[in-house]
């Protein structure tokens, strides 16, 4: 059985014919929103390069994805769009990253160096990861490592 309670307000002294005054509670009032609204929002400035059309998620930028400067655009081809990015939006991280270069299950060399002596073994990435972000791999005989990405299939262990 579901039990419903509502909300009331009782002021005692206040009898209308025996029985207490009941008044309703009135709702809650609004909040406004964080942050200022979306047209008192500043636009980027004019040295962020921008999307000249919408992108995808997942998409490889390249030159025609950058409006305006084409060295912006060369510093960008490449790169990785993380989200759906509209067209005009300013183009910068978190909305886009470096491309990964080791993917989950991929097989990877992992180097190790100290004092001069260096290991290198394979093992299989479990996660993927971008040029310096970290990664686990799974090596031989199920012990696994977090290495840095340092190329292509390549990792380091510090």
């Amino acid at each position: 059985m579901t039990r419903r309670f509502t909300h009331a307000l009782l002021l005692p002294g206040m009898l209308l014919g025996g029985a207490p005054a009941l008044l309703a509670q009135s709702p809650p009032a609004t909040v406004p929103a964080a942050g200022p609204p979306a047209a008192a929002m500043p636009a980027a400035s004019p040295s962020t390069p921008q999307a000249a059309r919408d992108i995808a998620r997942g998409t490889v930028l390249g030159r025609a994805d950058v409006a305006g400067d084409s060295a912006a655009a060369d510093s960008l081809a490449g790169w990785v769009a993380r989200r759906r990015i509209r067209m005009g939006e300013a183009l910068r991280s978190p909305a886009i990253g470096h491309r990964a270069l080791v993917s989950p299950g991929m097989e990877v060399t992992v180097l190790s160096s100290h004092e001069g002596v260096s290991v290198k073994w394979t093992g299989t990435a479990l996660s993927g990861g971008a040029l310096g972000e970290r990664i686990r791999v799974r090596m031989e005989g199920a012990r696994i490592v977090v290495a840095s990405v340092t190329g292509p299939a390549e990792a380091a262990v510090p």
